[in-house]
C-alpha cells in the first residue's frame, strides 16, 4: 500500500500522510465536479420558470451529490462503470474530430 511504501522510504510515524493526501484529492475532486454541474444544471434548470428552491445552484449541487456523487463513491468495485468511461473517451475524440473540421475550415482564423 501507499502507506507501506512511505513507511519504508520516508517515516513511519508520517505513513497517514499519503493515505490523507489521496483522501483529501477524492474529496476536493468531488466537489468540483459537483460545483461544474450544479452551475451548469441551474442554467439549464433557470428558462424552466422552477423556484430557486429547486433549480438554484445550491439546491441543484445538493441534489447532485446525494441521488448521483454518493452512491457512486459507495460503490466498492468501479468495474461496472468501465463502458460509461468507454463512452466519455469516444465523446472526447467526437469533439476533437469537430475541432479539426473547425480548424481546417478556417473557423478559428483571426479576422
Amino acid at each position: 500500500t501507499y502507506q507501506d511504501a512511505w513507511a519504508s522510504l520516508v517515516s513511519p510515524g508520517s505513513k497517514w500522510l499519503p493515505a490523507f493526501a489521496c483522501f483529501a484529492n477524492a474529496a476536493v475532486g468531488c466537489i468540483c465536479f459537483s460545483m461544474i454541474l450544479g452551475d451548469c444544471l441551474s442554467l439549464v434548470l433557470s428558462p424552466l420558470g422552477l423556484p430557486t428552491a429547486f433549480a438554484g445552484r445550491n439546491s441543484v449541487m445538493v441534489a447532485l451529490t446525494l441521488v448521483v456523487l454518493f452512491p457512486l463513491c459507495r460503490l466498492r468495485s468501479l468495474a461496472p462503470l468501465a463502458k460509461f468511461s468507454v463512452l466519455g473517451n469516444l465523446s472526447n475524440v467526437y469533439i476533437c474530430f469537430f475541432i479539426l473540421i473547425r480548424l481546417f475550415d478556417g473557423a478559428y482564423a483571426l479576422g
